[in-house]
């Protein structure tokens, strides 16, 4: 597979003012929400789904759920894609170069702060 290197940097910043239209859409109607990152539930999926169950006003007791859904980092990213230097390339000195950090080889605990 290969990525576009010139339109993703413009594709994740479309991606990103998305979800921050969302979340102003939710605060402005004083809704509450809790978000959930995916690299959290990866690093460490007891403690965000208890805090998911916290929210949710149900018992504690993630142990007990399962998901079909399956990591997608669990595969060095050099074996996916096909124009991984280009895609660094695009991507080094950006807010995004976090992404390009591979977790077989350097696990993410949590998405950086923006």
């Amino acid at each position: 597979m290969s990525i576009d290197p010139a339109t993703l940097r413009t594709r994740l910043e479309q991606h990103e003012f998305a979800i921050e239209q969302s979340r102003a859409r939710i605060q402005l109607y004083r809704l509450p929400w809790h978000e959930v990152f995916y690299e959290e539930l990866v690093a460490r999926r007891e403690e965000t789904l208890d805090g998911i169950l916290r929210f949710l006003g149900v018992q504690p007791g993630a142990e007990g759920l399962r998901s079909t859904f399956a990591p997608l980092d669990d595969v060095p990213r050099a074996s996916v894609l096909g124009n991984l230097d280009e895609i660094r390339e695009a991507l080094s000195g950006t807010r995004f170069e976090w992404m390009l950090r591979d977790p077989v080889e350097e696990p993410l605990v949590g998405r950086p702060e923006r």
